[in-house]
């Protein structure tokens, strides 16, 4: 009886460190060493992501609809006018949550040869409540930003759609008014071939 308990256990526990282990591990291996030097290309994407979150995280800071309903909207309105800059057509997906008005914005190149065949990347704008979310997912929001801006004028086999989304922090993550979930729904029956959200883009993991 005793035996067989501890096989029981020593499963359980084999199998949970082999989840974990799928779960945080990142392919290839990490680089190590001195960096190169940054070429103009490289000093000309940092300095674009340093613009976006200073922006985001430091002119305004915290925003969820809690706590920072004004904020959100000026964030919103930021990024879709960053999406625009890059010769984009915005397409606003709006709800009310707690009575806030609150949008998901897409962006879309049509695909050329296979354009039912859709990339989807995206990212959430809110930030925990009390914090200006820098990282978490300003850092997200600003890669997005800059891919969609490298994208803008190149034509591809499949479509990529780039979402900012709105209200994955607490309390929404894991309910409908998440903007993963109304984008998603709002979308269906329509097929993907992939999905990319980038989420905490600056931890050193990522």
């Amino acid at each position: 009886m005793l035996w067989g308990l501890c096989i029981t256990l020593g499963c359980v526990i084999l199998v949970a460190a082999v989840a974990w282990w799928m779960m945080i591990h990142m392919p290839g291996r990490s680089y190590r060493g001195e960096l190169p030097a940054a070429d103009e290309d490289l000093t000309a994407i940092s300095n674009e992501l340093h613009r976006v979150i200073a922006y985001l995280a430091i002119e305004i800071g915290e925003r969820n609809v809690l706590n920072r309903p004004h904020e959100l909207a000026r964030a919103a309105k930021w990024i879709e006018a960053e999406f625009a800059a890059a010769g984009y057509t915005v397409n606003r997906q709006e709800y009310e949550v707690s009575g806030c008005n609150c949008r998901n914005l897409e962006v879309e190149i049509t695909g050329a040869t296979r354009p039912e065949e859709i990339v989807v990347v995206g990212a959430h704008y809110d930030t925990v409540i009390g914090t200006p979310g820098a990282n978490d997912n300003t850092s997200g929001v600003a890669a997005i930003l800059a891919m969609a801006r490298r994208f803008s004028n190149h034509r591809t086999n499949r479509t990529i759609r780039f979402v900012a989304f709105v209200n994955e922090e607490h309390p929404y993550w894991s309910h409908r008014e998440n903007g993963m979930v109304a984008t998603a729904a709002a979308r269906l029956p329509e097929p993907r071939s992939l999905s990319i959200v980038t989420d905490k883009a600056a931890s050193r993991r990522w």
